[in-house]
């Protein structure tokens, strides 16, 4: 657990100078102006890393340090304890405010969905928290108007940087479509070269062909297409028994600070999830490491937990 915490504030540090900030909301670019650019010229990332990059890698981890501090607060070594979970809340505290300097929507809606699942574990006081933010989002809704808040949605705030493309939901719609194609063409081997064939076979008329569409701007999709039917099936499971696996730990007896890394676990994995509907990290890319190692993450502290509660061990041989 220290050794993920460390790579989450690393990656926060490097975020913070090596991030290309380019946000359209005055008061954020007042915000990343201040901001040091010392990273780059790295390869693949010459300018720097684009922000919806780095969004999407914080919807796994942006839970991760919140809920350690919450397993330890009722720790021994009160005053190490108070230190440790001032840490940890300071670290969560930063990475939302990275959180909202990259202006992903993608990634706000994965993040507050994800938080919902996170305080709704909470007990009966979360439900009743969750229930009532419901409610007023609705209400704001409404409020705002839905056919604003659409167009709010629809839009991008975000220019391209490098060879990054960032779409619209009009242009998304249009290679979800073409994606489908790719899918329909090549169902159980998938195709690897969509990106340079996609302007060849599957023409877009809302995306020029000098664009490198990189992937398909859904994640389940981008599976499928890469892997076949099969291997999104197996994609699928992969993530689904994960999140079984982080709610029987977090529904253990185990102790109260492996239970909250799994709920914390569990809401990353949900917030990428939802973030996976409109963006992608592409299988293979290097934010995708995070996602393998939060898996062995579960993994290890199911198997602790199973070893220290027999019913939970017994139910597993069944299955």
């Amino acid at each position: 657990m220290l050794g993920w915490l460390a790579i989450t504030a690393a990656f926060v540090a490097f975020a913070l100078v090596g991030t290309s900030w380019s946000v359209k909301i005055p008061a954020l670019q007042h915000v990343t102006t201040m901001l040091p650019a010392q990273l780059r010229g790295l390869p693949g990332a010459v300018e720097g890393f684009h922000p919806a990059e780095v969004a999407c890698t914080l919807t796994w981890i942006i839970f991760l340090p919140v809920s350690v501090a919450i397993g330890l607060w009722s720790h021994t070594h009160p005053s190490r304890q108070r230190r440790i979970v001032a840490l940890l809340l300071a670290l969560t505290v930063v990475m939302g405010g990275v959180l909202v300097l990259t202006t992903s929507r993608s990634a706000w809606i994965g993040v507050a969905v994800g938080t919902g699942v996170w305080v709704f574990l909470a007990g009966r006081w979360g439900k009743v928290i969750v229930s009532v933010g419901l409610v007023i989002a609705v209400v704001a809704i409404l409020i705002v108007g839905p056919d604003k808040f659409a167009h709010e949605i629809a839009s991008s705030p975000q220019p391209e940087l490098e060879s990054v493309f960032t779409p619209n939901l009009e242009s998304r719609v249009e290679i979800w479509s073409r994606t489908l194609y790719g899918i329909q063409d090549f169902p159980f081997t998938g195709m690897g070269t969509f990106r340079q064939v996609v302007h060849v076979l599957y023409p877009l008329f809302l995306t020029s062909p000098d664009v490198d569409l990189g992937h398909a701007h859904n994640e389940f999709l981008q599976a499928a297409l890469d892997l076949g039917i099969p291997g999104l099936t197996a994609f699928l499971a992969l993530q689904g028994m994960a999140m079984a696996l982080a709610y029987k730990t977090f529904r253990s007896t185990a102790p109260n600070w492996m239970r909250w890394t799994a709920a914390g676990a569990l809401a990353g994995l949900v917030a990428h999830g939802v973030y996976g509907l409109t963006d992608a990290v592409a299988l293979g890319a290097k934010p995708g490491l995070l996602f393998w190692m939060l898996l062995g993450l579960i993994a290890a502290l199911f198997e602790q937990a199973r070893s220290s509660e027999p019913e939970i061990a017994e139910s597993t041989a069944r299955v």
